[in-house]
Parts: structure tokens; sequence; C-alpha cells
């Protein structure tokens, strides 16, 4: 069926329950707050995972000082490493839990399961603390058998609730509306900032309480965003989201069900495992280079041979979707992820967040959140939402006024844009890098003009993205191509780690790229970033022909 066709009862897409001139279905409001209290959830922990596994386990710290929240006194380069693996596992395990909200669950019992794995995932992380903390010692010890057994299970029981709540969300949103309705975009749109809400508030109140209280007050306060968005769902679904999000007429067996759940689980255990023993290992061996390439081929291979068993119809679309995800995806999300690892560290420990003496802990107190260096380095966390809530409307209302002049750029254009203004953004951080060369502090601007500009390059980018996988992919590939939508998320995010590992090297002078220090890791950064917008800007014909007058 041809993508840009009337949604009818044969397509499995409801009709939406107001027409377009008098606003949005109802059920987008459920999702909206479903959404935005699973990212808080996880942008929260997402704030504190670097920074908890790089801080010191010692309960005397060197200066005299006793460190009452120590951490597991890891290496940046082993932080990233594992972060990269991490969020690589989060964003993989969605492309097998779409598959099975496609084929078995349907994408509100896939949400739930999900949801309810998430919250114990998080309440595991936060009882880390119980398995390293000894009362009464004065060094206390982060990285006992205990406790790393304990953070590891919590790891995978998120990254196995993510694969089955993360691909049904988005596609819940898609079913709301007609494959040719004018409120379509403006829908994800609003969704999409629901999102960001809860990543707003998440480093503020995880980030404060998990840098100033405790990290497992933190990881706890994320666990409590993921019950209150399941139990707002659970609550509202019946009146506002029935008959969305139920389970296929034709069910597969439930040997493959039984297959497809123990691919989940292991995924997520073989990912804990590679990145808190095999990957280190790898590394002091000098073979990651050659584990990563190898998948990267296997995974092209698995591409090519998907496309050539799609009917022929559906070919082309679908390459779009494979083409932009992989060039414009894997490329803007690499740089920007650096917003979790290596921009999370230059945070932390290179820049004045006391602003210029301001908020010293002495002249400025908010309720114990400001401390003898400033505001918690995880609060930056929260300006790239709080700026996507600041914006979105204004990009929402360019496109309609583009639009309406018929000036209004092509999906692949905008992904080009989305890249060109990613890597702008970074041109800062050189300014901040240079700044800190004589062991100076960089200016907190720098970091806010970084994340303000990646936020206008996601606007052109993410919210589009979404709404075109839901447009090109046939009905019955849905929930499958959205997990793979996020599996770019998963490449991209394994990359940014990579990357983040990459700038220790740069830091330390064994590696240059045209600037000595971070300034040459940051540029690097920019024309990575604006190489991949050229490149898209030149398919761009092409993909427009493959779109098949899908806008």
């Amino acid at each position: 069926m041809n993508s840009t066709s009337d949604a009818s009862p044969s397509s499995g897409l409801p009709t939406p329950d107001l027409p377009p001139e008098k606003g949005h279905p109802a059920g987008l409001w459920v999702l909206f707050i479903t959404e935005m209290w699973e990212r808080f959830s996880y942008y929260g922990m997402r704030a504190l995972l670097v920074l908890y596994l790089i801080a010191s386990t010692q309960g005397v710290l060197e200066n005299g000082e006793t460190n009452t929240n120590p951490g597991f006194g890891w290496s940046e380069s082993s932080a990233y490493l594992l972060y990269g693996v991490y969020t690589w596992a989060v964003y993989l395990t969605p492309i097998f839990g779409g598959w099975l909200a496609d084929k078995f669950l349907g994408t509100h019992r896939s949400m739930l399961v999900g949801g309810w794995i998430i919250a114990a995932g998080h309440i595991t992380l936060a009882m880390t603390e119980l398995f390293g903390v000894t009362p009464g010692q004065v060094v206390t010890l982060q990285t006992g058998p205990g406790a790393v057994i304990c953070f590891g299970t919590g790891l995978a029981l998120i990254v196995i609730g993510t694969g089955f709540f993360k691909p049904c969300v988005s596609v819940m949103v898609g079913q709301l509306y007609r494959r040719d309705d004018p409120r379509r975009d403006s829908g994800f749109t609003i969704f999409y900032m629901g999102i960001n809400l809860g990543a707003f508030l998440s480093p503020l109140v995880a980030g404060y309480l998990g840098e100033m209280v405790g990290w497992h007050w933190g990881f706890g306060s994320a666990a409590v965003g993921m019950l209150a968005g399941l139990f707002t769902y659970q609550v509202l679904r019946p009146r506002y989201l029935r008959g969305i999000g139920d389970p296929p007429a034709q069910k597969g067996s439930a040997e493959t069900l039984m297959i497809g759940a123990a691919a989940v689980a292991g995924l997520a255990v073989l990912a804990v495992v590679l990145g808190l023993f095999v990957l280190p290992l790898m590394s002091s061996w000098g073979l990651e280079q050659v584990f990563w390439g190898a998948i990267a081929f296997l995974g092209l291979v698995a591409i090519v041979a998907f496309l050539w068993m799609q009917p022929r119809q559906e070919r082309a679309p679908l390459a779009v979707i494979f083409i932009l995800a992989l060039v414009g995806n894997i490329f803007f999300w690499t740089a920007f992820e650096q917003a979790g690892s290596s921009l999370n560290v230059f945070a932390k420990q290179k820049t004045d967040r006391t602003l210029g003496g301001l908020l010293d802990g002495e002249n400025f107190t908010l309720v114990g959140a400001i401390d003898e260096e400033g505001f918690p380095a995880s609060w930056y966390q929260s300006v790239n939402p709080l700026a996507i809530l600041v914006f979105a409307s204004l990009f929402a209302v360019l496109w309609v006024w583009l639009e309406r002049r018929n000036l209004n750029p092509s999906t692949p254009m905008k992904f080009a844009w989305g890249l060109y203004l990613l890597g702008m953004a970074f041109i800062p951080m050189m300014y901040a890098s240079w700044a800190t060369q004589d062991g100076e502090l960089a200016g907190a601007h720098w970091l806010l003009l970084t994340y303000v500009g990646c936020t206008w390059g996601e606007l052109c980018l993410s919210p589009v993205g979404l709404s075109m996988v839901t447009k090109l992919a046939p009905d019955r590939l849905q929930s499958l191509m959205m997990g793979f939508w996020f599996f770019t998320f998963s490449l991209a995010n394994l990359c940014a780690g990579l990357v983040a590992l990459l700038s220790t090297k740069v830091e330390s002078g064994e590696i240059t790229f045209v600037f000595e220090g971070l300034a040459g890791f940051f540029f690097m950064l920019v024309v990575a970033s604006i190489a991949a917008g050229v490149a898209i800007t030149v398919l761009t014909p092409l993909l427009k022909k493959m779109m098949q007058g899908v806008k």
C-alpha cells in the first residue's frame, strides 16, 4: 500500500476522535504525560551515571575532607566505555521489543511490561549503596563484588525494560492520526515537548539528590518518576486510548515469543558483561576497533538482506529511512550525546559553576543545592530540554510559515540543517578549551551556548525523523522500523562513548587534530557534523524521489 494513502478500517489505524479543526486527540496528552515520566527516569539516571562512576571511593579525599558520597572510582576512559555500551544497549533492544509488540503483545501490554521492569532497574541501582558502604569505617568502597553485581543488574533491567517500552509510545502517537492528517507533524512536536519536560526536570531533581545528598537518592528518584508514569497511563488509558495498542489479531507461536523475549534479556546481559569486563580487557589489548568494525560490517549486511526481502514497491521508502538513520542520526547523535559523557565531565572538572564567585556556597545558598564548587554539574543536562520547551513551538510555527510560501525544506534537508547547526554549536567549546589551558576554569556560558546550539539542530532533525518513520514504513512494519530508528540511536550512543574515550587521548596529547588539547577534539566534532550535513544535502534530490511523494 502506498504510504501516503488514507487510513482505512483495514489499515489497522484507528480514526482520530476529533476532526482536524478542533485540536488533537485527547489520547495524545495521556501519552505525553506517560513519556514525560519515563524520560524523567531515564535522563535522571543518565545525568548521574558517568559522575557516579568516576567519583572517588575513598572516605577521606586528598585534601583531607570527608567524602560522604563515594562512587566507583573509575577512570574517565573506563566510565566513557561503559556509558557508551550501556546507552548502545538501551537503544538496541527496542528493535526486538518493537517486533514482539507487532507480533504478540501489542504496544499497550509491551509498554506496561517495560515500564515495570525499568522501575525495578532504578530501584536496584539505588540498592547498590547497601553493598558498598560499611558504617563506621573511614574508607568506603563501592567496587566490591556485591556492589558491582547489583549495579550491573540494575543497568540490565533498565535495558530490558526500555526494549519493551520505548518503540511503542511513538507508534501509539502515530496511530492517533491518519497518514495524511495535517496535525500529524505538530502532534509529534507536542509529544516531543513531553519528552523534554521530563528530561528538563530530572537533572534538577535526580542530579541534585545524587550529587548533593547521595547517589542512591538520585537513582531512587528516577524509579519514582517511572512509577508515576505507569500510574498515569493505567488510570487514563481506558477512557482516552481505548483500542489503541491492542495485540494483533493473528499472533505468532508461544515458542517464538519466548525466543524474542530471551533475545532482549540476552542482549541486556551481554551489554553489561561487555561494558564491565570484556571491553576494558580488549581495550588494554588494543582490539576494540576490530570488534566494533566486525559488528558494523555485519549490520550493513543485515540491512541489505532485509531490504531485499521486502516487496519491490516498499524498498525505496524503507531505504530512505535506513539512509537518513545511518548518515543523519548516527553522526548527529554521536556528537550530541557527548552531553552525558565528555561535556558532563567538562562541566564537573573544568567549568566555573560559581558564576565568577557569585554562587560559592557562602554568598548564595539554594536549599543546600549550592556548595563551594557552585551548582551541581548535572544541572547542565537540563539546558537542552529547557531550550526545546522554549524553541519547539517556534520551530513548529517556522515550518508552517515556510510551507505556506512553498519554502518548507524537505525531510532530508531538515536533517542537513540539523547537522550544520550541531557542528557550529561545538565552536564555543573550542574557546572554552583554550580558556582552561593554563589551569583556569572556563566560563559557564560556553557550555550553555553549545547546548542551546545543539538543541536547534535537534529540533530540525529529531521530531521530523519520528514522523518520517511512521509515514514511510508500511503498517505491518511500523513498530519494527521504529525499533530500528532507535537502534541507530544505539549505534550513535556507542560511538559517542568511543569518541568520548578518544577525548582523553586528545587531551593528554597522545593524538592531535589540528589544534592541541581538547580544542582539537571539539574541532573534530565541528568538522564531522558539517561534513555529514553536506553529504545529505548532495543526496537530497535522490532521497526525495525515493520517498515517492511523501513530505
